[in-house]
């Protein structure tokens, strides 16, 4: 069995254990229809971000980066979220304006994180000032762009439809999606599946990656857009190649 589909298949179990543990704790009152395009959704960007669909872009840029990989999941994401969805912003929370419960408390948390990590890239991190062009645009551009249109975009708001908002936090609607996605983009980044079936987990990168992804949920639900969160996400990413 290939790499690719080892991955693709461990990714999958992850997600029906947790949408398992969803359907447990909603004692079944789950809206189906969206439970299955949330996986569906995961399936397909699990996929185009492996190795299976080999080179499908082609450009500039040195080998090394899954350029055509993150290429290919955005074109899938906002392909779907146009035509098949047929969202305006709704779903995907691709929109400037901040219309969710409390966009003004999501700001001032907003803020405060981007301090914080520059804080931490002041004093935790060396740096990177003379990275190579290709690598600060993928890893503080392309890279989070397509994390936050998924895991607080479509999926997000796919799983919070199937399994509902119950709780309020700090004037922001939360639910199970929330944590479902958060654990789903820690796995992502930590979880690493051999050919053999042989699991591999960056214990640490997923213990901060985890509570990161449900604060980022948090900002989405409360602002009710993606601006904030991928603001975040972008800052964190950039800066530290520039202290």
């Amino acid at each position: 069995m290939s790499g690719p589909i080892s991955q693709l298949l461990a990714d999958s179990s992850l997600f029906l254990l947790l949408a398992g543990l969803g359907i447990v704790l909603a004692r079944g009152r789950v809206a189906w229809a969206w439970l299955a395009i949330a996986f569906g959704l995961f399936i397909l960007e699990d996929f185009a971000l492996s190795s299976a669909w080999g080179s499908v872009f082609t450009g500039p840029f040195e080998r090394g980066f899954n350029w055509e990989g993150e290429l290919l999941a955005l074109l899938i994401l906002v392909l779907v979220g146009a035509f098949v969805l047929r969202d305006r912003g709704e779903v995907s929370g691709l929109k400037f304006s901040q219309s969710g419960p409390a966009p003004a408390r999501a700001a001032l948390v907003a803020i405060a994180l981007c301090i914080t990590a520059g804080a931490a890239a002041y004093w935790m991190a060396p740096g990177v000032p003379h990275a190579p062009l290709e690598e600060i645009a993928f890893q503080a551009g392309l890279s989070p762009l397509v994390d936050e249109l998924f895991y607080r975009g479509l999926l997000l708001s796919a799983l919070d439809r199937a399994f509902g908002r119950p709780l309020s936090v700090l004037g922001a609607p939360m639910g199970w999606g929330a944590v479902a996605s958060a654990i789903l983009f820690a796995a992502s980044e930590s979880f690493i599946v051999t050919p053999g079936l042989i699991v591999s987990m960056d214990v640490g990168q997923g213990a901060y990656l985890f509570p990161a992804g449900l604060i980022l949920a948090w900002l989405r639900n409360a602002s009710g857009s993606l601006v904030l969160p991928l603001a975040v996400h972008v800052w964190a990413s950039a800066i530290f190649y520039v202290l």
